[in-house]
């Protein structure tokens, strides 16, 4: 949907699933599938088998983030792969999809203190890099993102941060939206795209107390090899 200027939402926040561009997109993916040019059932395939695939040499393009690349360094193709935009329907995107995490905290318990030395501790200093190291999410602070700048691994990713387009997580209404997607956008290679589309049921916004930070994952850009796979 990315690639063919479509998305959740319009910039005024209206939810727009089944508009044209998401409808025309879909189409294009069941192009895909029906010609064969996909892994069989790609509904469901688990996107760690592609990139395995992909680390075999099995496969010429993948999505992937940092969480990826020490099944492709232990792969056929370590040393032998690069970062690249993601291909969209009238070239290459200047934006990439960011997934976001939420670490949350309330007043209820007159706990602030507490929680602003855990929330320093987090986003700055030696548990940036163990985050990193042990998680693979990117940190979203400034700081967090000059100290693992001189990584050149994790520098295309970084570098697309604060361009990248993220779900519509603060609309109330996601939570719901999120789950019927996972369960249902793995049938958009059957039947006709956009049927079958609802709009979102009414929810209740939450109110968030004291204050919010956020876990960054990595957001996904397209790898290609530099030497040819089939």
């Amino acid at each position: 949907m990315l690639g063919n200027g479509g998305g959740y939402t319009d910039a005024s926040g209206k939810w727009t699933i089944n508009s044209p561009a998401n409808v025309e997109a879909f189409q294009y993916v069941k192009g895909l599938v029906d010609a064969g040019l996909t892994t069989p059932n790609p509904g469901t395939k688990d996107r760690k088998t592609v990139w395995e695939d992909f680390a075999a040499g099995k496969v010429g393009m993948v999505n992937g983030g940092p969480m990826s690349i020490p099944i492709f360094d232990k792969g056929a193709v370590n040393g032998k792969y690069a970062v690249a935009p993601i291909a969209g329907k009238t070239g290459p995107l200047d934006t990439t999809l960011g997934v976001m995490d939420w670490i949350m905290a309330f007043n209820k318990n007159g706990h602030a203190a507490e929680i602003k030395k855990f929330f320093d501790y987090f986003y700055t200093g030696d548990a940036t890099q163990k985050i990193v190291d042990n998680y693979k999410l990117l940190p979203v602070t400034n700081g967090g993102i000059e100290k693992l700048s001189g990584d050149e691994k994790l520098k295309p990713f970084l570098d697309a941060l604060p361009n990248a387009s993220f779900y519509p997580f603060k609309d109330p209404k996601w939570s719901e939206v999120n789950t019927a997607i996972k369960q249902t956008i793995g049938g958009g290679r059957q039947g006709r795209p956009g049927e079958g589309a609802r709009r979102p049921a009414e929810g209740r916004r939450g109110q968030l107390i004291l204050g919010v930070g956020t876990a960054g994952a990595a957001p996904s850009a397209g790898r290609t090899p530099m030497e040819g796979s089939s």
